[in-house]
C-alpha cells in the first residue's frame, strides 16, 4: 500500500514537471515564429488603427507573460 501511494505521488510530480516543461517549450517556439516589429513599424500600425485601439493600454493587452530566456 505504501508503494502505491508513493508511486502515485511520483507520477503526479513527473506529470506536472513534464506539463510545465512542455508549456515553456511551446511558448518559446511560439515566440520564435513571431515576426519582429520595429518601433517604426509599431508606430505605423498604431497610427493606422488608432481609432480601433482602446484608450486604456491595460485593456488592449490580451495576454502578458514574463519569460526567462
Amino acid at each position: 500500500m505504501t508503494n502505491a501511494i508513493s508511486e502515485e505521488k511520483i507520477r503526479n510530480i513527473v506529470k506536472n514537471e513534464i506539463k510545465s516543461a512542455l508549456e515553456e517549450f511551446l511558448m518559446r517556439m511560439k515566440l520564435e515564429f513571431l515576426p519582429y516589429v520595429s518601433k517604426k513599424e509599431q508606430k505605423e500600425i498604431e497610427n493606422l488603427y488608432e481609432k480601433d485601439l482602446v484608450k486604456n493600454d491595460e485593456e488592449d493587452i490580451a495576454v502578458s507573460r514574463k519569460l526567462k530566456l
